[in-house]
Formats: structure tokens, C-alpha cells, sequence
């Protein structure tokens, strides 16, 4: 059986533009629960934050009315401010590690010339 080309479905007028709107709602959905959750995580982190590393002085992440770009914005704030923190942490801690390493190798050392004098005692 041949089919002819009058037999197959016509596209539908609009259909495409359909489908585009449908697209647009479901990612425009996806993104209003993501920038939500954005929100959610980013005051539960201020509220345990509590003395630890500060952040943006910012206490709540505004959405309402703010463009993304306002509220990418915000996290920059809060993620400049946590990371200079970190690179302050990184800067002390590789001063330390060679008075620390110092401590253990001479720690070691001590075991290890104990550790002589009892095997030369039990001989």
C-alpha cells in the first residue's frame, strides 16, 4: 500500500510556536524553583554561619523583583568574601607547616634514638 502525501497529517498551524511556549514555561519553571532554592540555602547558611566564616554582610538573598543577573549579584558577594577567608586560611596554614614539620621529623627522631637505647639495653 502506497501513501500518498495528502494522507499524511498536516502540521498544525502554530505548532511550533506551540511548542516553543510550552519549552519557555517548563524552563522558566525550572528556573524560578532553582533561584528558590538558591534562596533557601543561602539563608539557612547565614543562619548557621554563626561566628565561623562571614560572608556578604547580606543576612537574606533578595528575589523578588531582582533580575538574575542582581541575584548572581548577591552570591558573588557572599562567595568573594568566603573565599578570601579560605585564602587567608591556606596563607597561615602554609606558614605553619614547616614549624610543624619540623615538630614531627624531630618527634621522630626522638622516637627513633629511644627506640636504639631500649634494643641496645635489652642486648
Amino acid at each position: 500500500m502506497v501513501l500518498l502525501e495528502s494522507q499524511l497529517p498536516a502540521e498544525r498551524p502554530g505548532g511550533k510556536e506551540v511548542e516553543h511556549a510550552a519549552s519557555t514555561r517548563i524552563q522558566d519553571g525550572f528556573a524560578s524553583k532553582f533561584t528558590s532554592l538558591t534562596k533557601v540555602l543561602y539563608d539557612f547558611n547565614k543562619i548557621v554561619e554563626n561566628g565561623r566564616i562571614h560572608g556578604s554582610s547580606l543576612q537574606k538573598l533578595v528575589i523578588e523583583s531582582f533580575a538574575d543577573e542582581q541575584t548572581l549579584q548577591q552570591l558573588e558577594l557572599q562567595n568573594e568574601a568566603i573565599l578570601q577567608s579560605f585564602q587567608n586560611a591556606v596563607s597561615e596554614t602554609k606558614t605553619k607547616i614547616p614549624v610543624f614539620s619540623q615538630r614531627v621529623k624531630n618527634s621522630s627522631m626522638k622516637r627513633m634514638v629511644q627506640r636504639q637505647r631500649l634494643m641496645a639495653r635489652s642486648t
